[in-house]
């Protein structure tokens, strides 16, 4: 079997086909595919000189091997050269010697130029024109790109840190600590407005296309701490709404006394006493605050006289939500503290 018949059973049919009808192939239509690569073979050889060049049959000629009329020229002419170059050996005279030497240039220069291969336009035409992909090429390339983008802010997602920032977060705000933390920031924000006033203390330039005029800088006025419109209204916010329900917590503390009595006479009792998560009960501190923000706020208790009715109507139309709102904190605040404890419980 020929380099070109073994080449030509590597291609499909279609691509038998198209040769076919670029040789100018006869009656190849009927054929299976077998005689085809047959027929195409014996047609392609005996039409070398005239198909040689095409760039479509160049794979096929390029395996028939050393097949080029150049080609045979070139090794007739080379063959030739020695048998000249012996006979003139073999003359004696010195004149036909030095004539033999004067045609040698010239005998080269005609065998250099036969030697010479013209270029084929063939050489800078590529011997098959790439196809397009695939849909499913396309398809693998760009699932590839999607997992290495996937990748990528997978990984720039977890060096930054966020996820962890916010599980310690989540785990910071689920408490009631941390409800009873925003609802005396709330009621401290409201009460500040009023008996710490902010000022202004200056004006920021006005920024190219955000803002067409200066921008006041407010300031809390620090000098209204040496008056007494601050520290009334301050003390009785903070004794209602700190200190009264913390005193309260820490000597009505129902979870201390259950673990005191589970842990008897032991040294993990005493572990447990100054353990500062177990010095205050949280529902008790609740209960405790509802109960304080109804006598004082809505009941205009004065506390044994130690605050005015003034001081009292003050908190309470600043504070948010009123007394009302103190209460309602305390309450979720409570409610979740309850939770907590049965969970705990479980």
């Amino acid at each position: 079997m020929s380099a070109g018949l073994s080449y030509l059973q590597k291609l499909r049919k279609s691509d038998l086909t198209e040769l076919a009808e670029t040789s100018n192939l006869k009656d190849y239509a009927p054929m299976r595919k077998s005689e085809l690569e047959v027929a195409l073979d014996h047609h392609l050889r005996a039409n070398q000189t005239k198909y040689h060049d095409d760039p479509s049959l160049s794979d096929y000629y390029k395996r028939l091997g050393p097949a080029s009329p150049t080609k045979r020229v070139i090794s007739t002419v080379k063959s030739e050269a020695p048998e000249k170059k012996a006979v003139r050996k073999k003359s004696r005279s010195t004149e036909e010697t030095g004539s033999t030497s004067d045609r040698e240039p010239s005998l080269t220069n005609q065998i250099t130029s036969m030697v010479k291969t013209p270029r084929r336009s063939s050489l800078s035409i590529p011997s098959s024109v790439p196809l397009p992909p695939s849909p499913a090429a396309v398809t693998d390339a760009i699932d590839r790109q999607t997992a290495r983008i996937r990748k990528r802010v997978a990984g720039l997602y977890s060096e930054s840190g966020i996820h962890e920032t916010s599980e310690s977060f989540r785990h910071l705000l689920s408490s009631p600590l941390a409800i009873n933390i925003i609802a005396l920031i709330l009621e401290g924000y409201g009460l500040r407005q009023k008996i710490l006033q902010s000022g202004i203390i200056g004006f920021v330039p006005a920024v190219p296309y955000f803002t067409d005029s200066k921008t006041p800088v407010y300031l809390p006025n620090l000098f209204l701490l040496l008056d007494k419109p601050f520290w009334a209204p301050f003390s009785l916010w903070v004794t209602t709404s700190l200190l009264l329900p913390l005193l309260c917590a820490y000597f009505i503390n129902i979870p201390l006394k259950a673990s005191l009595k589970h842990h008897y006479g032991t040294r993990r009792a005493t572990s447990f006493q100054t353990a500062p998560s177990n010095q205050f009960d949280p529902l008790v501190y609740n209960i405790a605050k509802a109960l304080i923000a109804y006598i004082v706020y809505a009941q205009h208790s004065t506390l044994l006289g130690l605050f005015t009715s003034d001081t009292i109507e003050t908190v309470t139309n600043n504070v948010v939500g009123g007394y009302q709102g103190m209460i309602t904190g305390a309450i979720i605040a409570g409610i979740m503290a309850l939770y907590e404890a049965i969970l705990k419980r479980q």
